[in-house]
């Protein structure tokens, strides 16, 4: 899962990355028209989530529906690492859980087009607590199954057999991942806009060309580099407050 100028590959669980530029790929479409196109114009790396168990399927683990959030609300800045979810995390969980297309009844009975616009919606909310331009979500058709989805500095794209075969709490663990990445791209690009600088710093000097680890390479250097790290507990702590913690 996942922004700024380097060189990054961003997709969701595990992520795989590529070192492909910002542009989409062929099968890309986007869930609505109203999103800045430009909000994320200057990313050129590209990060992806794959597969999070080892079938394919959704994350052993998760248990419970929107209406019955664990009670794990913490404090703290953004990126905080670790269980308990920072206030702002915490405010977009709440914020999601209010959003009905997120509930597992209702995403069952969803089209691939009001899946979207679900998304968009929890895009949308989670980019107005941060204070950023929210990103464009899609679908892309063109990538392998197990790609859940990436960020590629101008988009979200969830891929296609994720969007119609998971679980809604993968899927929005997905945009998650894939929003903190474009959270991180404005924080690098905008000096004073994340609390921590030096984590802003981790994260710029990962973004650097030649410097992001793909889960090929080495998959648990790929987790654990400074942009991965942060995505990866974002986004759990985030739907956690949604759908209750996965074991992990």
């Amino acid at each position: 899962m996942e922004s700024m100028e380097s060189e990054t590959p961003d997709s969701v669980p595990q992520r795989e990355g590529d070192d492909s530029t910002s542009n989409s790929p062929g099968g890309f479409e986007e869930g609505v028209e109203d999103a800045d196109p430009d909000a994320g114009a200057g990313v050129e790396h590209r990060s992806e989530v794959t597969a999070r168990s080892d079938d394919g399927g959704a994350p052993d683990g998760y248990e419970g529906g929107v209406e019955d959030p664990p009670d794990i609300a913490g404090e703290g800045e953004p990126g905080t690492e670790g269980d308990a979810p920072s206030e702002q995390e915490a405010q977009i969980s709440e914020a999601w859980r209010g959003i009905d297309g997120l509930q597992p009844d209702q995403w069952a009975d969803a089209s691939q087009e009001e899946r979207l616009a679900t998304l968009q919606q929890a895009e949308d909310a989670a980019a107005s607590i941060q204070g950023r331009d929210p990103m464009p979500v899609g679908v892309d058709s063109d990538v392998d199954d197990d790609v859940y989805g990436y960020y590629d500095g101008d988009r979200i794209a969830i891929g296609e057999y994720s969007l119609n075969n998971h679980d809604v709490s993968d899927v929005a663990n997905t945009v998650a991942h894939e929003g903190r990445h474009a959270y991180q791209d404005y924080a690098v690009e905008h000096p004073g806009f994340h609390a921590n600088d030096d984590e802003v710093q981790s994260w710029k000097e990962n973004m650097e060309p030649g410097n992001y680890i793909s889960p090929e390479e080495d998959p648990e250097g790929y987790r654990d580099q400074p942009i991965e790290r942060d995505a990866w507990g974002y986004g759990d702590r985030v739907t956690a407050g949604v759908y209750g913690a996965r074991g992990l």
